[in-house]
């Protein structure tokens, strides 16, 4: 039997890239923008606009569109947003949003007698 035993925030791009790469998902809670409702015809996301709020998504992929590195993300609003339910925005956008109050974490399993803070 598995469980959650903690949770890991990433706090720089170089582990959300390793982590989406080697481990899984991620869960990310960010500003949303007015532009980042409407993605383009390759379902990229480019947060400008006014602040809306925040939202909360699911990092799952790294993938290159059009030759720049992008984080593939499911959204929670069905299949008609994006591509299928699915976004996609450049690792530099994403570190823009990252650093105005953004979150990256996961679960994860911890060593048996990993301290607990």
């Amino acid at each position: 039997v598995r469980r959650i035993n903690g949770y890991a925030f990433a706090t720089n791009m170089s582990v959300i890239r390793w982590w989406l790469l080697n481990k899984g998902p991620m869960i990310v809670g960010t500003i949303w923008t007015q532009n980042m409702f409407t993605p383009d015809s390759n379902g990229i996301i480019i947060p400008i606009g006014d602040i809306i709020g925040g939202h909360a998504y699911l990092l799952d992929e790294v993938k290159y569109i059009n030759s720049v590195e992008c984080i593939g993300f499911h959204n929670s609003w069905g299949e008609t947003w994006g591509k299928n339910g699915r976004g996609y925005i450049s690792f530099l956008d994403f570190e823009k949003i990252l650093r105005q109050f953004g979150e990256v974490m996961t679960a994860v399993e911890l060593p048996i007698g990993w301290p607990r803070r």
